[in-house]
């Protein structure tokens, strides 16, 4: 049994992005952490829609789960901002059959892993919160909508089980052979002739 559960954050960011732009090609823009640092009225102008804003929002602990590998095991909530322009035929319904149509592709969702083509990252499934319609667009025209561009968001929450940390078990050694057994007393050094393997099914 493979016991590496070692996460590089990175990488897993990365997997996310690859996927989600080949799940969903007609997103112009999938990415984590856009415009940090900028102003984010100035930063959403920007975008190029349809697009797919990602974020990592927290790692909660999970106390009654101790992997056995002296990592701390965590719930970590992601977020993924979608947004489309007042200007797409039907906004309001796009925007929403988008939402949908994520949060059912993120469903118990696995990430692959880009060093090691057939893998996956060692996360727990997708375990999706739900699909809601962002405050910006409920808040009607307050100061702060009125400096952003007309669009269309909803966003979609869903939370991964995580190992954080080193793990102390690896890959490393030898892969034991098939199985041998013997009866007491003909056992041990000596006598080697006597064991007989299980049979295979």
């Amino acid at each position: 049994m493979n016991a590496n559960t070692d996460i590089n954050l990175t990488q897993l960011h990365d997997a996310i992005v690859a996927d989600i732009q080949a799940a969903f090609p007609s997103f112009q823009t999938v990415q984590f952490y856009r415009g940090e640092g900028e102003d984010d009225g100035a930063e959403r102008k920007s975008v190029p829609y349809p697009a797919c804003l990602l974020e990592l929002t927290e790692f909660e602990h999970i106390p009654d789960d101790d992997p056995g590998t002296e990592q701390i095991a965590v719930m970590a909530s992601f977020e993924a901002e979608i947004i489309i322009s007042f200007r797409t035929d039907r906004p309001k319904h796009a925007v929403r059959l988008l939402a949908a149509n994520l949060a059912a592709w993120l469903h118990k969702r696995r990430w692959n892993d880009a060093s090691n083509p057939g893998k996956k990252i060692p996360t727990g499934e997708a375990l999706v919160g739900g699909a809601y319609k962002d405050d910006f667009t409920g808040r009607g025209a307050g100061q702060r909508d009125a400096d952003l561009p007309q669009f269309e968001i909803w966003r979609v929450e869903w939370q991964q089980r995580l190992h954080l940390g080193t793990g102390v078990w690896n890959d490393e050694g030898t892969t034991p052979g098939n199985p041998v057994y013997s009866w007491v007393p003909d056992i041990g050094i000596g006598h080697e002739d006597d064991y007989q393997e299980f049979p295979l099914p």
